[in-house]
């Protein structure tokens, strides 16, 4: 679909001296930034926070209006739904627009087996849409401004996996007592650990390391997927991963579906060999 709709994009800052936060959207496309100072009016997520920005929403009628999928974004999309009378789609992983200019949404459904495409009745589109699956923008232009495992806890955080070039996926294949000590080995590579909806729910990592669905979407240049089946709604997380190397003794595991390269057996086997052969590469990726 080449369909555009040539409007102006707007970014828009809610926090005390957001200014500095404006050279980076206009890098990543913004032609403006609107900037809320909340000093006055408290939290992102409260009331007055809402009626300002429904204000603002009411005077550009923009043709859509984009959230994060944060606790912030989905708490501000449904209060200007409410306050507008507005449709709005959550969790969307993709936008599309049609050839009559319509803004197709994509969505997960049925349990994340399909994506559903969404066509909103009302105007402005009004979408929160999950961190890290669009591609961003290069960097361009200056902006004009408008002014109104349980120790593995301790050691990594969500934010960390968000950046990682390397990830090690953990996966219930793996076994509980064997996650503290495939942790370790990802230290050794400096690699990054995710995992899947099933541990997070097994409590044997955190829900910060969730990939999918109802965790994170990452991009890793490598992703190592050890024991995981790979349902939709852990893939759907690394669709902008670059090479998913799958190891899985379950040969109709859905992962290899995913996986620029699988290997069939078990990890104990042949994860070690495969580190060792893919140490440099990994090595130069992390320290990058």
């Amino acid at each position: 679909m080449t369909t555009i709709t040539r409007s102006e994009v707007v970014a828009v800052v809610i926090a005390q001296g957001g200014e500095t936060h404006a050279p980076s959207l206009a890098a990543a496309g913004a032609d403006r930034v609107l900037i809320i100072d909340n000093s006055s009016l408290g939290p992102v997520c409260g009331r007055a926070v809402g009626n300002v920005l429904a204000g603002a929403v009411e005077r550009e009628t923009p043709y859509a209006i984009l959230f994060a999928s944060t606790a912030d974004g989905r708490d501000l999309a449904s209060r200007l739904a409410a306050r507008l009378s507005l449709g709005l789609t959550g969790d969307a992983i993709d936008l599309e627009i049609d050839d009559e200019g319509q803004l197709v949404q994509l969505k997960p459904a049925l349990g994340g087996n399909v994506v559903a495409p969404i066509l909103s009745k009302t105007l402005p589109n009004l979408v929160t849409l999950r961190p890290g699956l669009l591609t961003p923008a290069s960097p361009s232009r200056a902006p004009m401004f408008a002014s109104s495992g349980r120790n593995f806890r301790k050691t990594q955080k969500g934010r960390d996996l968000a950046r990682a070039r390397v990830v090690v996926g953990l996966g219930m294949g793996v076994g509980e007592d064997e996650v503290a000590g495939l942790v370790e080995v990802a230290r050794s590579l400096g690699a990054s650990v995710a995992t899947t909806r099933d541990v997070v729910h097994a409590g044997w990592l955190p829900q910060q390391l969730q990939v999918g669905i109802s965790g994170r979407s990452i991009a890793p240049t490598v992703y190592i997927a050890v024991g995981i089946r790979g349902a939709f709604n852990h893939t759907v997380g690394l669709q902008r991963a670059g090479i998913i190397v799958a190891i899985n003794q379950n040969r109709r595991a859905t992962i290899f579906r995913s996986a620029d390269f699988g290997v069939i057996g078990t990890w104990q086997e042949f994860l070690p060999p495969l580190i060792n052969e893919l140490r440099p590469v990994l090595a130069s990726l992390t320290s990058g």
